[in-house]
């Protein structure tokens, strides 16, 4: 079992985030001197949104919902489709009743899909059929120009968000600055690996809340993703998490890819 945060560094320049993945590794290297490289790694994510219906005013219009499409390289073979979680009214509290956990604290509905080329299927029938109710917003490429980095029980890869001016970008192939359009920033994905990979598709993965059935305590692990984080001393993230697991790591990227 793992859990992952995503940590978005909002990029000075308009062009490049170059600048930012090299300080960010630089004092990954300095703080951890035995950390050791991995696989260069890629992706994109396609970010949808439900459209305003006309005439509505700003007061009475319910608020977008957001579906993402998130592949990447190392995620086992595997692409991830979550859709956001209307919110729910306020429910008056009953004395003496229990404080119920949501099915998804994290804001996501997450399902997962082989990935390649039904994922293209996917996005063909997003477009082409669902376009009165899904609005392709945004894709967004996770360049070729990325790092990746082994330390102790923390695996650490680093990014930078484009979004191409030419249609979506193959992250495998990689391209020019140019073809790949403004920079979105830099992501920093953060995974610490705790317990058995075994308890992965138990209910409380899906919950993303508590304790899951290997003991690993939730906000534990989260607790030591961030001081990990901050033991680098990179200022202005924002940081993204979604629970543990596979599911937890995709609602993570997917709220990573709706910030502005």
């Amino acid at each position: 079992m793992f859990t992952t945060s995503i940590f978005h560094i909002p990029s000075p320049s308009q062009t490049s985030g170059h600048e930012t993945i090299q300080l960010v590794s630089d004092r990954l290297i300095k703080r951890y001197p035995a950390a050791t490289r991995l696989e260069r790694w890629g992706g994109d994510g396609q970010v949808f949104r439900t459209p305003t219906a006309k005439g509505a005013s700003q007061q009475s219009a319910e608020p977008p919902q957001s579906l993402v499409v998130l592949s990447c390289s190392h995620h086992n073979g595997k692409a991830y489709i979550c859709t956001s979680v209307p919110p729910k009214p306020a429910q008056p509290k009953v004395s003496g009743q229990a404080e119920s956990t949501e099915q998804n604290a994290y804001g996501f509905n997450v399902i997962g899909i082989p990935a390649g080329s039904n994922v293209d299927e996917f996005l063909l029938l997003m477009t082409e059929r669902m376009g009165a109710l899904w609005v392709l917003r945004q894709t967004t490429v996770i360049s070729s120009s990325t790092q990746a980095w082994q330390v102790e029980d923390y695996q650490v890869r680093l990014a930078e968000l484009r979004v191409p001016t030419h249609g979506p970008a193959s992250s495998s192939q990689g391209s020019s600055s140019s073809q790949q359009g403004a920079t979105r920033g830099v992501v920093v994905e953060i995974t610490v690996d705790i317990g058995s990979a075994g308890a992965e598709q138990d209910s409380s993965e899906r919950e993303g809340t508590g304790t899951t059935k290997d003991g690993m305590d939730v906000e534990a692990s989260r607790a030591a993703i961030v001081a990990f984080w901050e033991s680098l001393e990179v200022t202005g993230a924002k940081s993204c998490f979604g629970g543990p697991g596979s599911m937890g790591r995709a609602r993570a990227w997917a709220q990573a890819l709706l910030l502005r």
